[in-house]
């Protein structure tokens, strides 16, 4: 048909990078629903652990994703694959 195919195999730093995004975003997720759990549990005797910790916890993987997106984004338009 001539048309390239609009996916190509990434280089091994850009691979690399689109694992790691992905494992932050799975930590994000557990963390989020660990969050959520301790906001059911907050004001009972099992609640043990400060919400604020939870919190700053998915911001900090908030942060290193998008940081994260933005080396596969700027990357990707360096010439990688």
């Amino acid at each position: 048909m001539g048309v390239q195919p609009l996916l190509r195999k990434p280089n091994p730093d850009r691979e690399v990078l689109i694992r790691y995004l992905a494992a932050y975003g799975r930590i994000g997720n557990n963390l989020n629903q660990v969050a959520r759990q301790l906001n059911r549990k907050q004001g009972s005797e099992e609640f043990e652990v400060p919400i604020s910790i939870v919190t700053q916890a998915i911001e900090e993987v908030r942060e290193i994703t998008h940081q994260l997106r933005r080396l596969i984004y700027h990357g990707s338009h360096k010439g990688w694959s």
